[in-house]
């Protein structure tokens, strides 16, 4: 089995697959909570992790990045190599299958090998580049090119082009509000791009 998209010297591999653990969780399930001490560093298999910021008492939240498979958590990793607590959150976007590797052994691979520290480094480069795209976009694009790029992505997991998202919750990923969300997928339908369901958005010619 794979768990990451690099190729290792053979003596790391076996380790590797010596210490994993794979589980399966389910849609909407929290992997990573604000606060927590991680022991246990997750891979994602298979399915689709968005990594974020929350403010509760606002009932908003800010996407950092997406986890997509052979990927794992920059913010995670951080966490794990200064002994801090974790500052995002990670949810399950869809049902997923999930590698989970100790967090000393994330430690002693990155002070052992330098591939393995070299991948360490690629990954956090990779995020912020991805951060840096999630600024601009904040910044100048519009909140139309936002709505219509999160369900284009949120659609490559779905056969059928059908994204299980509410308006609340696209108002929550967006940072807007539902009215405005609601307002700007109406307008979207009527100009035959996508239709409206209940709890679910259908994709025709985004």
């Amino acid at each position: 089995m794979k768990v990451f998209n690099t190729r290792f010297c053979d003596q790391l591999e076996e380790e590797i697959l010596t210490n994993i653990e794979v589980i399966f969780l389910k849609k909407n399930h929290i992997l990573v909570h604000e606060g927590d001490t991680l022991n246990k560093i997750p891979v994602l298999k298979k399915g689709l992790i968005k990594v974020y910021k929350e403010n509760v008492d606002l009932e908003k939240e800010v996407l950092l990045y997406y986890l997509k498979p052979q990927q794992t958590c920059m913010m995670s990793i951080i966490s794990c190599l200064k002994n801090s607590k974790s500052i995002v959150n990670a949810k399950l976007e869809v049902d997923s299958e999930i590698i989970l590797i100790p967090s000393d052994k994330i430690k002693q691979w990155n002070s052992t090998y330098p591939d393995f520290n070299k991948f360490v480094l690629e990954i956090f480069m990779e995020r912020y580049f991805e951060l840096m795209t999630i600024i601009n976009e904040l910044t100048f694009e519009n909140l139309d090119f936002r709505i219509i790029k999160l369900l284009k992505l949120r659609s490559q997991n779905t056969t059928k082009k059908i994204v299980a998202l509410t308006h609340i919750e696209i108002a929550q990923i967006t940072g807007t509000t539902r009215v405005v969300v609601s307002r700007i997928l109406k307008k979207l339908e009527n100009k035959n791009k996508i239709i409206i369901r209940r709890g679910e958005v259908e994709l025709l010619d985004l």
